[in-house]
């Protein structure tokens, strides 16, 4: 080691110090060189061919573009690259003339991860349905075994047998369709919608009886499951959409589904910056708008629980553990927003709903399947249950009263 101090004209030479003399006249050896590896070592062999700033622009445009084209195919776009959700091609209604209300006839497909399905399992919890009466299955999101979308399910006794693990409320899901015995959802729309040539996209409810699809869209699903009574012997008869509060629930729907539902779509999916930053305003003005709701009363239509608050509970949930990180929606946490997280965590806690939500297998979901917005396949770890505090106290009944069965309206 060398300490020496400046030279100035009529001072001496420096001193120079050296810890050994065999350290001052031989140079430190360098650094012993990094594991091998392979790599294409492009920058070296290319920058004798053509300059570095050409290939790198090169390179972009060929991934950007090739993105671009998965994008396009994972996520219908408008010409200013906003994500624009499809519509829905088969709207009949239970209670109609071809589809009357009977027990044990439908059966809905759902899958695990989507929002909009978790709509309908959510309300077939607080509304307590059984199988028998109304009955899902959940379909498992793989795009390579799915065809003409990314549903798909497992045989019978075959690897998953349909068993998914790591849910952290508990409930284990079956991805065996025991109703058509179909290897995925396309071979259920070929079966049920003879012709058919659109996206097969779930939820789907079925006609069992006769073998035909009664609608794919989760608005009116949620809708005819709020028709079933309660199974025996319960009395108790939720209403989630109770006719006092319809005008109000739509409303809030209304702007709920485009601003935050949609929205944060809007942002994962986007192919233009413009069309991120508007989905991204949207967001977060409406997070704002139910966070000043929430500060004035227990629900979002009021002092109970309904149709308004199942349909955005899984686009909450969701939030902080996928849509802030992979979608981009980074401005705030759902834990930034004290009567919104208060919310989230007596929703959640409700008997029945933690059974809903599987936060590790959403979090694979969203992470692996859609590899166009995370090519790695890496899948973070984490949040979890206990990093959300999901099971931690809230504040909702003592700041606006009530009890366990008075936040629900009953039919007479």
């Amino acid at each position: 080691m060398h300490v020496c101090c400046a030279r100035f004209p009529g001072y001496p030479p420096p001193l120079i110090l050296t810890r050994d003399r065999a350290s001052h006249d031989h140079p430190p050896p360098p650094p012993p060189a990094s594991p091998p590896s392979f790599r294409l070592r492009l920058l070296e062999w290319t920058n004798a061919l053509l300059p570095q700033k050409t290939l790198v622009k090169t390179a972009r445009f060929g991934w950007n573009t090739m993105w671009k084209t998965l994008m396009t195919e994972l996520a219908p776009q408008s010409k200013d690259g906003s994500y624009v959700r499809p519509s829905y091609t088969f709207n009949g209604q239970l209670g109609s003339p071809p589809f009357p209300l009977e027990e044990g006839r439908y059966h809905v497909y759902v899958g695990n991860a989507c929002p909009w399905c978790h709509r309908l399992t959510l309300a077939h919890t607080l509304r307590a349905l059984n199988q028998k009466q109304i009955s899902y299955s959940y379909a498992i999101d793989d795009p390579e075994k799915a065809s003409r979308g990314g549903w798909a399910f497992e045989r019978e006794g075959g690897r998953e047998a349909g068993r998914e693990g790591g849910r952290e409320g508990g409930q284990v899901q079956e991805h065996v369709d025991r109703v058509f015995g179909c290897n995925d959802l396309r071979e259920v729309y070929d079966l049920c919608a003879p012709g058919y040539t659109g996206r097969c996209t779930a939820p789907v409810l079925i006609d069992k009886r006769t073998k035909r699809i009664v609608n794919n869209e989760s608005s009116d699903i949620l809708r005819a499951l709020n028709l079933f009574l309660p199974p025996p012997p319960l009395t108790h008869d939720i209403d989630l959409y109770p006719p006092s509060l319809r005008a109000t629930i739509d409303a809030i729907n209304a702007w709920v589904q485009p601003s935050i539902n949609n929205g944060v779509y809007r942002c994962g999916f986007a192919t233009t910056q413009g069309g991120y930053e508007d989905g991204v305003e949207d967001v977060f003005e409406g997070l704002e708008r139910v966070e000043q709701i929430l500060r004035k009363q227990r629900f979002l239509a009021g002092s109970v629980l309904t149709e308004a608050d199942v349909r955005l509970f899984p686009t909450i949930i969701r939030f902080d553990a996928v849509y802030s990180t992979l979608f981009k929606c980074t401005r705030k946490r759902i834990g930034d927003y004290p009567n919104l997280s208060m919310w989230l965590r007596e929703v959640y806690q409700l008997p029945g709903v933690r059974q809903t939500v599987d936060l590790p297998g959403l979090i694979r979901s969203y992470y692996v399947q859609l590899f166009p917005l995370n090519p790695s396949g890496i899948c973070p770890v984490g949040p979890t249950e206990a990093d959300l505090r999901l099971l931690a106290p809230h504040d909702r009944a003592e700041k606006f009263g009530g009890g366990g069965e008075d936040i629900f309206v009953y039919k007479e």
